[in-house]
């Protein structure tokens, strides 16, 4: 029989002793996902508000189109995910032009 195994398993036992088991797994998974999530939003850098690298080059970007297009470049913008400002030259070969 296929479910002999599991009688037998469950012999004597009564049953507020059978979940304790699963509950305590249940929570524990719960512990252990609740932990990785968030490590994984505290190394991705959204809880210590840091731009990422993509935001970084975005914004130096915009910024050597507005420097080297007669605009007025946010400077700040730039300092404020950067960490810098890049200069005219670093923007010529950030931007392509000589």
């Amino acid at each position: 029989m296929a479910g002999t195994w599991l009688w037998e398993k469950l012999k004597g036992k009564t049953k507020a002793e059978i979940p304790v088991s699963y509950i305590i797994a249940l929570i524990l998974g719960i512990a252990v996902v609740a932990i990785l999530g968030y490590w994984f939003f505290v190394v991705s850098g959204s809880a210590t508000g840091t731009a990422s690298g993509v935001e970084c080059s975005t914004a130096k970007f915009v910024y050597c189109n507005d420097l080297l297009g007669g605009g007025e470049p946010d400077s700040a913008e730039v300092k404020q995910k950067c960490g810098s400002v890049p200069t005219t030259s670093e923007c010529q070969s950030l931007v392509g032009t000589a």
